[in-house]
């Protein structure tokens, strides 16, 4: 159980790396965000996430109903933590 515990430990983190380290895009051009410090596009619009944060969210959920149904409590408090520090 130890090892699929750590397996599921390994996808959660890659899965919330994608999440934070994601493009941003232009919401009326779609223009990736190509500049740290721009606060809106050159078209004059706001950036929003690539991958929507509810997708996010739907991922965190069903990692933290796994570890609990399975009792893996090393994955429920990584989940938990990624969800606090993350709030979607």
């Amino acid at each position: 159980m130890d090892a699929i515990e750590h397996q599921l430990i390994t996808a959660l983190q890659k899965r919330s790396m994608t999440h934070v380290l994601q493009d941003l895009k232009c919401s009326k051009c779609g223009g990736i965000k190509d500049t740290n410090m721009s606060k809106y596009c050159k078209c004059g619009s706001n950036f929003t996430l690539t991958a929507p944060a509810a997708e996010f969210a739907e991922k965190m959920r069903t990692f933290r109903n796994i570890a609990k149904h399975y009792k893996m409590n090393l994955l429920q408090d990584i989940v938990n933590w990624i969800i606090q520090d993350n709030p979607v």
